[in-house]
């Protein structure tokens, strides 16, 4: 079993398990899995603030499966990316949603200001959630994060944090 496999191995348990243990997260590979992972099983609502939703993880066919999948069960996406210059390619991307999807995708972007970083995140169904560490590059090959499937607290502290900035985008 190679390494990113009993890392996707141990998520599955804990997940089966809707451990409250909080794990880390250090690759992109561990992001990919934890994303995807956290995306077939969300039920109502995933947050995502990103750098860019067009670009990096978010574009494998694999992830975007999972997020049209997701979509059409009932799962509501909300996006805030980062990138203005992408607005075009987020607006895109309700063509590829079925029209009989029972779920929604919307999305904001905002803005940074030069030379500030910012802690990019994920919340599902207000329980699950991973929290990263800023960095400089838009994609990184290395990523740190605090990542919990059980984490009530910590999601509800990113929720109202993501609701906040979501209200002041509109």
């Amino acid at each position: 079993m190679t390494e990113i496999e009993k890392y996707q191995a141990k998520l599955d348990s804990i997940v089966a398990s809707n451990s409250s243990a909080i794990f880390a997260n250090y690759t992109q590979e561990h992001a990919e899995c934890i994303f995807r992972t956290f995306i077939r099983n969300a039920q109502r609502e995933v947050l995502l603030l990103v750098g860019d939703f067009t670009g990096g993880i978010y574009i494998k066919p694999d992830i975007r499966s999972a997020i049209l999948c997701a979509i059409d069960r009932g799962v509501n996406l909300r996006v805030i990316s980062l990138t203005p210059e992408r607005r075009q390619e987020m607006e895109q991307y309700r063509n590829i949603i079925s029209p009989n999807a029972k779920g929604h995708y919307d999305y904001r972007i905002g803005r940074v200001k030069s030379g500030v970083l910012v802690h990019h995140y994920m919340v599902v169904d207000g329980k699950a959630y991973r929290y990263e560490e800023p960095h400089i590059e838009l994609h990184p090959t290395e990523v740190h994060a605090e990542v919990c499937w059980n984490g009530v607290e910590g999601a509800s502290l990113l929720s109202r944090r993501f609701e906040d900035i979501w209200s002041r985008l509109s």
